[in-house]
């Protein structure tokens, strides 16, 4: 039960060098009601996770292992590196026919922007199939 969580909140207790007694101090619970948070017996009440995950600078969803993301500045960062992410960007802007872009310095043409589509969308798909089959 609550494998993610427990291991999650150990390692990130020992990287800041605390004991489980700091912790419990932390959270003002007993040092025992702490220690059945780090074996996954039971989960804090949210107001207590809200504490630990400002604490640890981490979010809540990170403690409870729902992502591997520790927090929202790092998913931003990691959404900036994702080329898929920013080609289908530049894709929706291109297939918006009110959206004015420019190439260049030039208004892009009917006939440029729609090359450029087709070949964004072959590009995303053969770069995802051999994303998948490389894994």
């Amino acid at each position: 039960m609550h494998e993610n969580f427990k291991t999650r909140l150990r390692s990130l207790r020992t990287a800041k060098n605390k004991t489980q007694e700091d912790m419990a101090a932390i959270l003002n619970v007993r040092r025992s009601t702490y220690g059945e948070y780090e074996r996954g017996k039971i989960l804090p009440p949210m107001d207590k996770m809200k504490i630990l995950a400002d604490y640890f600078c981490v979010s809540v969803d990170y403690l409870y292992g729902n992502t591997n993301v520790k927090s929202h500045e790092e998913r931003q960062e990691q959404d900036a590196m994702d080329v898929a992410r920013n080609l289908q960007i530049i894709l929706e802007q291109l297939e918006n026919e009110q959206t004015s872009i420019v190439f260049d310095g030039d208004d892009l043409s009917k006939d440029s922007r729609d090359l450029l589509i087709s070949t964004l969308q072959h590009g995303l798909k053969v770069a995802d199939a051999v994303n998948k089959t490389g894994k």
